[in-house]
């Protein structure tokens, strides 16, 4: 079964908290795929813009990169009807057993080798 639009920004929005990919990787997976939302809900259209103006801000020097991190967080927060997205990270045996801890970044969404992240996002 497909994924909605809904599921798929979900999706690679909580990948880009993770820091599983970049604001590069996330960017121009963003713009392209969320540029004919009219037929969306309204709720969607404003997290949609909302993220893209970050974006924007980032690719003019505004915003670094863990600006942008914190900013969809925040418009995740503020949403009231929302889709919880729960993700469990864990990391791989080969990727853990000669890591030093001291690699791992620290994020305000949780440690990327492991726990549980619940993020949301608009339906």
């Amino acid at each position: 079964m497909d994924m909605s639009l809904s599921e798929q920004v979900s999706a690679k929005v909580v990948s880009f908290l993770l820091h599983q990919i970049g604001v590069s990787e996330f960017h121009d997976w963003f713009i392209p795929a969320t540029w004919d939302i009219d037929s969306e809900s309204e709720r969607f259209k404003r997290f949609v813009y909302r993220v893209q103006l970050v974006l924007a801000e980032f690719s003019n020097g505004h915003r670094n990169e863990e600006e942008v991190r914190e900013e969809i967080l925040t418009f995740l927060n503020l949403q009231t009807k929302t889709l919880t997205v729960m993700v469990t990270v864990g990391t791989p045996p080969s990727v853990s057993a000669g890591r030093p801890k001291d690699s791992m970044k620290e994020t305000q969404v949780g440690r990327p080798s492991a726990g549980t992240l619940s993020a949301t996002a608009p339906v």
